[in-house]
C-alpha cells in the first residue's frame, strides 16, 4: 500500500514492507514534507519525496539542486517525478499557483505554459529529474510494497519491467507493452519463479515479444 503524505500520528503499526510513503514536495508548501518523511522512516517504512515536474518552474537546474538537497537532508530513500497535466484548465491552475508563490515570474511562466511545446517540455523536465537522481545515486521510482502473501520474485520482476518501460517511454508502444506485462505478472495469482526455472514461462506468458526480457527480469531478481 502506498501512503500519500501520511500524518505521523496515523502511521500504521504493521510489517513495514507492506507500506511505502510518498511525500509530495510542492513549491512554496514544503513545511510538512520533511516531518512526514522523517516520521515514516522512523517507523521503519520506506519513504521518499515526490516532485510535480512543471516546465519552466520545477525543472530548472537551480531548483532541482535545492530540491534534491532538501530531500536528501530529510532522509529520502528514493525520489519520484510526477508529470504536470497539460489540459487548458490544468494550465490555468498552474499559472495561478505560480503567481501566488512567485508573482515576479508569472508573466514569463504564462508564456511558457500557454505558448510553448508543453509535451516536449514535460519530457525534457522528466529527463532532467532522472538524470539529477542518477547523479546523486537515488532511485527515481518508488519501491513496490510487498504483501505477506505476494511472491517476492513476481514483484521484483514486475518492478524491473516497469523501470524498463520508463527508460523507453519515448517508444510508446513498447513502453505500453512492458507496463501491460508487469500488470499481468502482478495479477497472475501464482509464483512464477518456478515456471521460469522449469523453462515453461513462454508457454503461459501472453506477451511473446517480451518473453525473453521478462524471463531475464526474473533471473536478475534471483541473482540480486
Amino acid at each position: 500500500m502506498y501512503l500519500l503524505d501520511p500524518e505521523p500520528a496515523g502511521l500504521p503499526a504493521a510489517p513495514p514492507r507492506v507500506f511505502v510513503a510518498l511525500c509530495v514536495w510542492t513549491p512554496g508548501g514544503d513545511g510538512e514534507t520533511p516531518r512526514r518523511l522523517s516520521a515514516s522512516r522512523a517507523a521503519g517504512i520506506s519513504a521518499g519525496a515526490v516532485l510535480p515536474v512543471v516546465p519552466g518552474w520545477t525543472d530548472g537546474g537551480d531548483f532541482l539542486d535545492e530540491w534534491f538537497s532538501r530531500a536528501i537532508a530529510a532522509g529520502a530513500e528514493f525520489v519520484a517525478p510526477v508529470s504536470a497535466a497539460g489540459e487548458g484548465e490544468d494550465r490555468r491552475v498552474l499559472v495561478e499557483a505560480r503567481t501566488e508563490v512567485e508573482p515576479g515570474s508569472a508573466d514569463a511562466f504564462f508564456e511558457k505554459v500557454h505558448h510553448g511545446d508543453w509535451e516536449e517540455a514535460v519530457r525534457e523536465g522528466l529527463r532532467r529529474f532522472r538524470d539529477a537522481a542518477r547523479r546523486r545515486g537515488l532511485p527515481a521510482m518508488p519501491p513496490r510494497p510487498i504483501g505477506s502473501g505476494e511472491p517476492a520474485a513476481n514483484s521484483v520482476a514486475a518492478a524491473r519491467l516497469e523501470e524498463r518501460a520508463v527508460e523507453l517511454e519515448a517508444d510508446e508502444h513498447r513502453a505500453a507493452l512492458l507496463h501491460a506485462a508487469a500488470r499481468w505478472i502482478d495479477e497472475s495469482g501464482r509464483d512464477l519463479a518456478p515456471v521460469v526455472r522449469e523453462g515453461n514461462f513462454g508457454k503461459v506468458f501472453p506477451f511473446g515479444a517480451l518473453a525473453a526480457e521478462a524471463e531475464a527480469a526474473f533471473r536478475a531478481g534471483r541473482a540480486g
